[in-house]
């Protein structure tokens, strides 16, 4: 499959980026997701291609032109302003979970981690290190919660209740045989 497409290159992202911010396109993907979400702009960087939690403020300045000339209804003036402190909060933790794994990959690869000085291709491996180190603590924080899951579903009631092993209930008599081989129960014998 990877070889009917082209190799994607850092640069080529780079290049997407800067025609895509700020563009007339990013603009009409930000008014439509405004409009869809009912003013509702929390997760806005999660759906907005190239936004960095750096891009909160221009956003919620741009929304605010689309208020003022028309291109987002009026009406939803209250659920942008509403949810802007949520952006905002969620951004906040974007920024520190970002600088968190950048440690984590500069502790894990033993260097510095930033890239500063490196030629193109050590800068493109420590890309891929920072895939592979996310992509491990996202699988590890998956299998951590199938096994929560499984001991909460399974060793609860368990754990809750002390288990009392039953005896079974005691076995009827069989009932006398009639004449002919045929059982039937002494209340039914006429």
């Amino acid at each position: 499959m990877r070889s009917r497409f082209a190799h994607i290159s850092e640069e080529a992202i780079r290049a997407f980026t800067e025609g895509y911010r700020l563009s007339a396109e990013e603009r009409a993907d930000v008014a439509a997701y405004v409009r869809r979400r009912a003013g509702d702009v929390e997760h806005l960087l999660e759906h907005i291609m190239c936004s960095e939690p750096r891009d909160v403020d221009r956003f919620l300045e741009l929304v605010g032109r689309m208020l003022e000339s028309g291109e987002v209804p009026t009406e939803l003036r209250g659920a942008v302003d509403a949810s802007s402190r949520r952006l905002r909060r969620r951004a906040a933790t974007m920024e520190r979970q970002a600088a968190r794994e950048r440690r984590e990959l500069a502790q894990s690869s033993g260097g510095s981690g930033g890239g500063g000085g490196r030629s193109g291709a050590a800068a493109g491996e420590s890309l891929v290190d920072l895939a592979l180190a996310i992509r491990g603590r996202q699988q590890a924080r998956w299998a951590s919660n199938i096994v929560e899951s499984l001991e909460a579903k399974y060793c609860s009631a368990a754990a809750a209740a002390p288990s009392k092993q039953r005896r079974p209930a005691p076995l009827k008599r069989p009932a006398a045989a009639a004449p002919g081989g045929v059982d039937v129960e002494p209340s039914a014998k006429r």
